[in-house]
C-alpha cells in the first residue's frame, strides 16, 4: 500500500507537501493513521505538492482543509487517505486496494475523522455531547436532542464508506473546531439521548448513528476477545471451526442483524457514487458472507452489480436492487427480501 507522509511545517499557511511510503500493510501496522472524511464538492482545484519532485496532486478543498488542520509543526505525519493513496484513475489498482481497506483501517494507529467545519452551533453541540458522555442525562433533554440531531445530520454521516471506517478501529476521534470527542464517547452520548427521549422516530437522523453502533458493538467484541484474530473473525459463522471458537460468548441475535441483506436494508439511505460501493462498503462487516468462501473482491468485481447498475439512476438501482442481484448470485443465503 501507499501511505501519505504529510510533511511537517511551522507555517500553517505553507503549501502542503508530501512523500509516499510504500510497503506491506503489516509493515505499516500501528504506524499510520487513516482519514475518514467526505470528499466534498468534487472539484479538484487544490494542490498537494511532492516534496522531492516538481509535480503535485490535485485534491478537493475539503481534503486540503483536513490535511492543513492535521499537519503538525513536527514531526511528519503518516496518514492513509483513499483519494490520494489509491490511484483513482486505475480500476485494476482500485479493485486490488479497496478490499484491503478493512485491514488498512483496522491496523491503523487511529482513525481521524474530518467533518466540514465552520458552524459555531455544531461546535457547541460537540462540546455538549462530550459533557453528556460523562454524565447522566437529567435536564435539558430537548437541547441534547437538538444537538444530537444537528450533528447526526452532517453530510459525513450520510456517506456509506464511513460505516466500516468507524467500525474497524477502537481509536476513532471526531474533532470539530477546538472541540473533540472519541467515537466511543460519541456513542455513549447518543445512546443516552435515545434512552431519555422516547419520542425519537425511526426516521430521525439520530438513528443513522445508531445503525452504525450495531456492527461496531459486534465486531469490537470479536476483535477484543483474547486469541482472536482476523482469520478467526472470518470463520465466525463457519461451523467447521474448532469448538474453542464456536463457544465464544458472542451475541447471536446481534450477529444475525449483520447478514448481508440485513445490512443492505439497514443502510439503504447511506450514499455512495458507484454501484459497486453499495456492496464494497458493507461486505467486510457481514457475518454470513464470511462463511461462503466468496471474497469481497470476487463479488464486487464479478461484473454483475456493475452491469445491472449501468444506466440506472440511484433511485432505481439502490441496495434493494443490489440485494436481488446478490441473491441470484448466492441463492443459498436464503430469501431475505421484502
Amino acid at each position: 500500500i501507499r501511505v501519505l507522509t504529510l510533511k511537517a511545517s511551522l507555517d500553517r499557511k505553507a503549501n502542503l507537501r508530501f512523500t509516499f511510503d510504500v510497503g506491506n500493510i503489516n509493515d505499516h501496522e500501528d504506524k499510520h493513521e487513516a482519514l475518514s472524511y467526505t470528499l466534498g464538492v468534487p472539484v479538484f482545484s487544490q494542490k498537494l505538492y511532492h516534496e522531492n519532485a516538481p509535480g503535485y496532486l490535485k485534491i478537493t478543498s475539503n481534503l486540503k482543509d483536513a490535511l492543513t488542520k492535521l499537519r503538525q509543526p513536527t514531526p511528519d505525519r503518516m496518514i492513509w487517505v483513499d483519494a490520494v493513496c489509491i490511484n483513482q484513475q486505475n480500476n485494476h489498482e482500485k479493485n486490488f486496494q479497496i478490499p484491503m481497506m478493512r485491514d488498512i483501517y483496522k491496523k491503523a494507529r487511529g482513525v481521524l475523522t474530518w467533518l466540514v467545519q465552520g458552524n459555531k452551533d455544531v461546535k457547541n453541540d460537540f462540546d455538549r455531547l462530550s459533557k453528556l458522555s460523562r454524565a447522566t442525562l437529567v435536564n435539558e433533554r430537548g437541547a441534547h436532542r437538538r444537538a444530537s440531531e444537528r450533528v447526526a445530520s452532517l453530510d459525513y454521516f450520510s456517506r456509506r464508506w464511513i460505516i466500516q471506517e468507524l467500525v474497524l478501529n477502537h481509536e476513532v476521534t471526531l474533532p470539530y473546531g477546538s472541540a473533540s470527542i472519541s467515537w466511543i464517547r460519541f456513542q455513549t452520548a447518543f445512546r443516552s439521548v435515545q434512552q431519555a427521549v422516547k419520542a425519537i422516530e425511526d426516521t430521525s437522523s439520530i438513528n443513522v448513528v445508531s445503525r452504525i453502533i450495531t456492527p461496531w458493538s459486534f465486531w469490537s467484541k470479536v476483535y477484543m476477545l483474547p486469541g482472536w484474530n482476523t482469520s478467526d473473525a472470518d470463520r465466525y459463522h463457519n461451523r467447521r471451526g474448532s469448538s474453542r471458537h464456536r463457544n465464544r460468548t458472542i451475541s447471536e441475535p446481534l450477529a444475525q442483524k449483520l447478514g448481508v441483506f440485513d445490512l443492505l436494508s439497514t443502510f439503504e439511505s447511506s450514499q455512495c457514487g458507484d454501484p459497486l460501493d453499495i456492496l464494497y462498503t458493507l461486505l467486510t462487516l457481514t457475518t454470513d458472507m464470511r462463511a461462503t468462501g466468496i471474497s469481497v473482491h470476487q463479488i464486487c468485481t464479478s461484473g454483475i452489480v456493475r452491469e445491472q447498475g449501468v444506466g440506472h439512476p440511484p433511485s432505481s438501482f439502490g441496495p434493494p436492487a443490489v440485494a436481488r442481484v446478490l441473491q441470484c448470485k448466492i441463492p443459498f443465503l436464503g430469501p431475505r427480501l421484502a
